[in-house]
């Protein structure tokens, strides 16, 4: 079984082989294309379709259904809850407020 990445393109989810390797019959992750860059395999979700909801504030649905538990913003990964100005209303902390299932969080 193998599985082939195009170079320069990144690929965000899960990836699960549909039987084991084996001795003389290994599992393969390979590339194909042009270019110097390598793809990028990342168990991470992309989340796409922003909305600005006022105050530097955004919101975008997480489809999901396990719970976030790290978030990266331009190769940065970010605190969870907590933003860096401490003197923000309640101390820079974030609270969710209520959930309607495991993949929306309304602060």
């Amino acid at each position: 079984m193998s599985f082939f990445f195009k170079n320069g393109e990144a690929f965000y989810g899960t990836i699960r082989p549909s039987r084991n390797g084996a001795a003389n019959s290994h599992i393969v992750f390979s590339s194909y294309g042009n270019g110097d860059r390598k793809p990028v395999i990342s168990g991470f979700l992309q989340l796409n379709n922003w909305s600005d909801k006022g105050n530097n504030l955004w919101e975008a649905d997480c489809p999901s259904p396990q719970p976030v538990n790290q978030l990266v913003i331009n190769n940065s990964l970010q605190h969870m809850g907590r933003f860096p100005n401490r003197k923000a209303p309640g101390g820079g902390y974030l609270r969710v407020e209520s959930h309607s299932r495991l993949d929306t969080i309304y602060n």
